[in-house]
């Protein structure tokens, strides 16, 4: 049985781009991998459509930005820093950063570090606002108690209710025992 190969230093594309798959032919599920050049050059690994256009799992573009549509996991070596933010009305859990389990929290593996903005709802305008409360407990859960006040109410009334935080989690892979 003859075997045909290629041994070369350069391999080109003519057409701007250049793919590698595992069979002969482009078949549906199957994975590949897609160099192109042109306007926004990037590396995608993926998985053939029935369309013969590969969906991106993973992309590097030519800045150097990795992309992933899946899930990180990983050794993540100590001092890395992931970030969450977003905003989180009373009562809400904040999210950890992506690829951070509850368990690498609660073992000391990784530090977190939270800040919260109270956020100023939209208000008429003789409506005075101050925000009596914005905390977030151990668990990652936020207490937001915001206090209104109509002084051209007629009665002028205070009002205490929930309110919603702008919020930041700072994920700090914490140093082994060795040192690392």
């Amino acid at each position: 049985m003859r075997y045909a190969g290629v041994r070369a230093d350069t391999v080109s594309a003519r057409s701007g781009a250049l793919t590698l798959r595992t069979g002969t032919e482009a078949e549906e599920g199957k994975p590949a991998l897609v160099l192109s050049g042109g306007d926004t050059p990037n590396l995608v690994f993926g998985l053939y459509q029935g369309s013969g256009t590969v969906a991106p799992l993973m992309t590097v573009a030519a800045n150097g930005n990795l992309t992933i549509e899946g899930s990180f996991s990983g050794r993540m070596p100590a001092g890395s820093t992931l970030v969450a933010s977003g905003t989180a009305t009373d009562g809400m859990l904040l999210p950890l950063p992506s690829g951070i389990t509850p368990e690498q929290v609660a073992d000391g593996r990784v530090v977190i570090h939270v800040q919260l903005t109270p956020r100023t709802p939209p208000l008429p305008d003789t409506t005075l606002y101050s925000p009596v409360e914005a905390t977030v407990d151990a668990d990652r859960r936020v207490r937001c108690r915001v206090r209104l006040y109509d002084p051209l109410a007629n009665p002028a009334t205070v009002v205490d209710q929930p309110g919603a935080v702008d919020f930041l989690v700072v994920a700090t892979v914490a140093p082994t025992n060795g040192g690392g």
